[in-house]
């Protein structure tokens, strides 16, 4: 009876997910659009990535100084290195080295986000500098040519124009 129940189960599960599968013709992914997110959710996005992806370099680097700081005032004997899983790191130490790097991390994070808002906040200012400009169009009156005379000069030809 187990055995009937349990073959069932199977076929019900099998035949079900055959009713209710979609059609994965034409599901291609849209693109996200450049409006589709505001900037303070990019710059955050952004500097979430900075932040987590400084966090192996700067645990490096910072377990790289300590292993250096304790060689060098005589605490340990040899240069202990940081990929030794039998490293005499004791747990404060593994803690304050974890700590460091993260608080690290952190104001590389910060760093990038100041710059990246100096800059957006710079190419802002340009860009309403140019559409500021561009609504002061003054117009610079050309010479017209006349085919085998003089030409007149830009004052002449004002002078005619406001004569008429």
């Amino acid at each position: 009876m187990k055995k009937f129940f349990l073959i069932l189960a199977v076929f019900a599960m099998i035949f079900s997910s055959q009713v209710f599968a979609e059609d994965n013709e034409n599901k291609e992914p849209e693109p996200y659009e450049k409006t589709e997110f505001p900037t303070w959710l990019l710059n955050l996005r952004r500097t979430e990535i900075v932040t987590l992806g400084s966090v192996p370099f700067t645990t490096l680097a910072v377990s790289l100084t300590y292993s250096t700081f304790q060689y060098a005032t005589g605490r340990t004997s040899s240069f202990p290195s940081p990929f030794n899983k039998n490293a005499n790191y004791s747990q404060d130490d593994i803690k304050m080295i974890v700590g460091f790097s993260l608080g690290i991390s952190f104001v590389i994070g910060i760093v990038d986000l100041v710059i990246n808002l100096v800059k957006q906040k710079k190419q802002k200012k340009i860009q309403q500098k140019i559409l500021h400009e561009s609504n002061n169009i003054t117009i610079i009156p050309t010479v017209e040519y006349v085919p085998g005379g003089q030409h007149p000069t830009v004052s002449e030809q004002i002078q005619d124009t406001e004569e008429k």
